[in-house]
């Protein structure tokens, strides 16, 4: 973290280092809903006062899902640390100078 603000502190762009927080973050926050659930069992199906602990695993499980979404999904950070950090080649992309509209349709 100390780094990433070093470089992003002259007002410059954000530092590819940012997703390797961002990653890390998404994964723990798995892992503690994950585990948080298995600690309070089928109580962490429920929400609500009536049942505190299965609140708080509920939101913590769901909580999860949108920290690897809400800027960039993980698999979005993984290629930003693969060629930025990593200094992985890109992957081809055959439609590089194609416009959206001449791109063919999937299906």
């Amino acid at each position: 973290m100390r780094r990433t603000q070093r470089e992003t502190s002259g007002g410059g762009p954000s530092s590819s280092l940012a997703s390797l927080g961002k990653l890390l973050m998404s994964r723990l926050l798995h892992e503690t809903g994950r585990v948080q659930t298995v600690i309070v069992g089928a109580e962490a199906m429920l929400e609500g006062a009536d049942h505190p602990d299965g609140d708080d695993a509920n939101f913590a499980a769901m909580n999860a899902y949108f920290t690897s979404i809400g800027g960039g999904t993980d698999q979005i950070q993984r290629n930003i640390i693969g060629e930025r950090i990593l200094r992985l080649p890109k992957e081809p992309d055959g439609f590089k100078d194609v416009p959206f509209r001449e791109i063919p349709k999937s299906g």
